[in-house]
């Protein structure tokens, strides 16, 4: 893994588990996902693989405060 790493030139870091401040971008969009995907799965909570794509998508169409643009404007334009 060391060495795709750096073949990749990708820096890898590590941070401990269950320890939010370490990892704030992952955890604010593990937020920012669960919060709709949790209003529209069943009781269960068995589902929400199926509700998945439409929920990335109503968020990536979703216009951003921090850039003033949505996440697909700013990939295909």
């Amino acid at each position: 893994m060391r060495e795709l790493c750096q073949l990749l030139q990708i820096d890898k870091l590590c941070t401990p588990s269950y320890h939010q401040a370490c990892n704030a971008a992952c955890e604010r969009m593990h937020h920012t996902l669960n919060t709709p995907l949790g209003k529209v799965i069943s009781e269960r909570q068995n589902d929400w693989n199926e509700h998945l794509p439409y929920v990335a998508t109503a968020i990536r169409a979703s216009h951003s405060d921090a850039t003033g643009y949505s996440p697909n404007f700013l990939v295909f334009s």
